[in-house]
C-alpha cells in the first residue's frame, strides 16, 4: 500500500491556495482558506472520544486520513499571514 501525503501551496502572489493529494488536487482564493481548515479539521476529529466535558481525548477514526490536510493546510495559512495575504 502506498502512502499519500496531503500538500498545500500558496501562489506566488499570495493569491491562490493548492491543496493536493495522490491525484486529486483543488485551488481556491486564499480568502477560502479558513473555511477548508474548518471543514478538514471536523473530518479529522470526526467521531474522536470526548470526556463528559466535551473535550476530545483521542484520535477519531478519521484522524490518520486528514491529518496531513490539516499540517499543510496550517502552514499555508501561516504563510499566508506572514504575507499578509489574510
Amino acid at each position: 500500500m502506498q502512502i499519500v501525503t496531503a500538500r498545500a501551496t500558496l501562489s506566488a502572489d499570495g493569491s491562490t491556495v493548492t491543496h493536493s493529494k495522490g491525484a486529486w488536487s483543488e485551488s481556491y482564493p486564499v480568502a477560502k482558506l479558513a473555511a477548508h481548515l474548518e471543514f478538514y479539521r471536523a473530518m479529522r476529529d470526526r467521531l474522536a472520544p470526548h470526556d463528559r466535558s466535551g473535550k476530545a481525548t483521542g484520535p477519531g477514526p478519521y484522524a490518520s486520513s486528514y491529518a496531513d490536510d490539516v499540517l499543510a493546510l496550517e502552514r499555508v495559512e501561516k504563510m499566508a499571514r506572514v504575507l499578509g495575504a489574510i
